[in-house]
């Protein structure tokens, strides 16, 4: 047989492999579970993704963290997405209000905390973010977190004095657009000082000084879950929100210091 006999088969088993290989990859893709969630859900998440993925053969979990109220912009202008985890019930509502989501469940809490870089040896609480020349990270306004410590500040005044926010708000050197972008300038003493919440604290354990919030005056933050409308896969996405409500995600998530 001649070159320009073979050439044929060649080409038609060339055409073959990549049908075979564009179908696989058609049915990856399908079995891909898109979960948005929360930056401080990060380290819960993956290990509830890898439990998952490990009940559902073949099935594929990939995550998106960031700010909860960039997530739900990134939902609203029609990003892929199965199921949406966020910091707080302000960014849910919004999709619920929308027609968006499924049924929402909290599926844990958390706690804010202040947290200090061990070289800012001047600031030792959160009544210390006040003083002078002290720079803090704070995050932006609109997110979960930053809406929080503009609160909590806001109800300290009550104990520190009638300047204790403008003082603090005063100190702020920069906005961050997520809690672990925070965490990251405070740890890594590009910032004296900034909050964030507990969970967070325990993944740099010994990096920060943790600066408790007075009970009283603190707020504890929710954690709504819901798949979304129009999820190309709701029976997987129900699948995956059910095991973060259920007694092995919430294990999952306790262990990472989330509150029940």
């Amino acid at each position: 047989m001649n070159r320009k006999q073979t050439l044929p088969g060649v080409h038609k088993l060339l055409l073959a492999l990549i049908v075979v290989a564009f179908a696989y990859s058609a049915r990856a893709s399908a079995a891909t579970i898109n979960v948005y969630a929360a930056a401080s859900l990060h380290e819960s998440f993956v290990e509830i993704g890898e439990i998952y993925e490990s009940q559902h053969p073949g099935q594929h979990v990939r995550f998106n963290f960031g700010g909860s109220s960039i997530l739900r912009i990134q939902i609203d202008e029609g990003a892929p997405v199965d199921v949406f985890a966020s910091a707080d019930d302000t960014q849910m509502n919004v999709l619920v209000k929308e027609n968006r989501v499924n049924p929402v469940f909290v599926c844990a809490h958390n706690l804010p905390v202040g947290i200090a870089s061990l070289e800012a040896r001047s600031v030792r609480s959160v009544k210390a973010m006040a003083n002078p020349g002290v720079k803090l990270a704070f995050a932006e306004p609109h997110v979960p977190i930053g809406a929080y410590e503009t609160k909590i500040i806001a109800r300290l005044n009550a104990v520190y004095g009638a300047n204790y926010m403008a003082d603090v708000l005063r100190n702020v050197v920069t906005r961050e657009t997520d809690v672990r972008a925070v965490l990251t300038k405070v740890s890594l003493g590009e910032a004296d000082a900034g909050f964030v919440y507990q969970t967070d604290a325990a993944e740099v354990r010994g990096k920060v000084v943790v600066l408790p919030i007075p009970r009283k005056y603190n707020l504890v933050a929710s954690y709504p879950i819901a798949s979304v409308k129009g999820s190309d896969n709701p029976g997987w996405a129900n699948a995956f929100v059910a095991l973060v409500r259920g007694p092995v995600g919430q294990r999952v998530l306790r262990s990472h210091g989330f509150l029940k």
